[in-house]
């Protein structure tokens, strides 16, 4: 596989000699997606960006201890990308905009929310969310 070509790192520090192999598989899919060139979607979409891709990375590493499933993991319009879990009725779907904000929404059958996932909190939020997916606790608007 290719390499992205940017020169410039992914994420400051991912260890990944203990990462789960579903993380280092999810952070090749990145890598793999960045390598998109402008106009991926033949409607003038440009590149994945950089700050996507560094903030994908931060998602993927906060949800790795409750992460019980693989990610979907696909380019958005506009140079983001989208992050999916699946299970059973429930659905999580975290969105990095391409300028690094972070929305997600999560479903369960027919009910819905979506909201701004604040940055600065990832690593508090991201694992509430995927914990939530698991079953292991019913949802409640996270408030911080």
């Amino acid at each position: 596989m290719e390499e992205p070509t940017t020169g410039s790192q992914l994420t400051g520090i991912v260890t990944l000699s203990h990462a789960t192999d579903a993380l280092i598989s999810s952070l090749r899919r990145i890598a793999e997606l960045m390598l998109l060139p402008d106009d991926w979607d033949s409607y003038g979409s440009p590149r994945i960006q950089l700050v996507a891709a560094q903030r994908a990375a931060e998602v993927l590493s906060a949800a790795e201890n409750e992460a019980f499933l693989t990610p979907q993991i696909v380019p958005v319009s506009g140079g983001g990308l989208q992050i999916e879990w699946t299970s059973g009725r429930r659905e999580l779907e975290i969105e990095i905009l391409p300028h690094g904000d972070v929305e997600y929404l999560i479903a369960e059958g027919e009910k819905t929310y979506e909201a701004p996932l604040p940055t600065r909190d990832i690593s508090w939020y991201v694992p509430e969310l995927v914990r939530w997916l698991s079953g292991a606790r019913a949802y409640v608007a996270p408030v911080r």
